[in-house]
């Protein structure tokens, strides 16, 4: 039975339950103003069991040019300057 899914019963190697996890996620992003007036780009809303926020939060910070943070299952990118 080790070759078996327990959730949807299909073989291992054609289990498709990690993506269907991931598509039912909502994630929500905001913009906030912290100190000094730096705007911090906030993504939570995602299930950190079946995702890794930090492998997660390193492609986004990569894909921003910006440097960021995990806190408390919410990636923070801090924004440098306003981008079109």
């Amino acid at each position: 039975m080790s070759g078996i899914c327990n959730t949807c019963g299909l073989p291992q190697e054609v289990c498709i339950c990690q993506e269907i996890a991931k598509e039912q996620q909502k994630a929500v992003i905001s913009v906030v103003r912290r100190r000094y007036g730096k705007m911090v780009t906030i993504v939570e809303g995602i299930d950190d069991s079946a995702i890794d926020l930090g492998q997660l939060a390193k492609i986004l910070k990569g894909a921003c040019a910006s440097g960021g943070t995990v806190k408390d299952r919410t990636i923070e990118l801090a924004r440098q300057g306003l981008c079109a």
